[in-house]
């Protein structure tokens, strides 16, 4: 899926582990987005699936999401860590050190991107590092003057972590 903002004729695209549902909710909450996509399955389509699905991007800006990979990695291995269930991503992070998941899920790109699909074909792109601010930015840009909250949706156990030294920090804040 992705929310499309027709009055700013921008669509958002939801890359994985970025912050992007808070944003999603944002954009729909405080700025008439609308889900679109019905018919591709779950809620990180790339624009290459939109596309194939008969959607036409090239009037949109494209907007997506991405963040510090390490930070992304150490999110996803605590993640699976303490998941329940036997997917077999699930066990190995549990019977595994961070140095052989990296091993294991690190993507085999030149650019090293996370998330190259997304990134690729994105005008703007926001990091969850400086969510605020680049909000901020990205408001400014289409001149939109809102004062408004980023709800915090998808974290796991209300905080995020930001660094492997472990420290967490509650993921709100109001925008201005």
């Amino acid at each position: 899926m992705a929310v499309v903002i027709p009055d700013l004729n921008m669509i958002f695209f939801l890359s994985p582990g970025t912050g992007s549902t808070s944003l999603s909710k944002f954009f729909i909450d405080e700025l008439c987005g609308e889900w679109i996509i019905d018919a591709v399955a779950g809620k990180h389509a790339t624009p290459s699936d939109v596309r194939a699905h008969g959607y036409d991007l090239s009037s949109y800006i494209c907007v997506t999401t991405t963040r510090n990979p390490f930070d992304f990695y150490i999110s996803q291995y605590h993640k699976k860590r303490t998941w329940a269930g036997d997917d077999p991503s699930l066990v190995f992070a549990r019977t595994h050190d961070f140095l052989a998941f990296l091993d294991r899920v690190l993507p085999d790109t030149p650019d090293g991107l996370l998330h190259p699909a997304f990134l690729n074909h994105a005008d703007i792109v926001l990091r969850k590092e400086f969510l605020r601010e680049d909000v901020r930015e990205l408001l400014n840009y289409f001149r939109v003057d809102l004062e408004a909250e980023l709800p915090t949706e998808n974290v796991s156990d209300g905080l995020v972590h930001n660094s492997i030294l472990g420290t967490r920090q509650q993921q709100s804040g109001k925008l201005k």
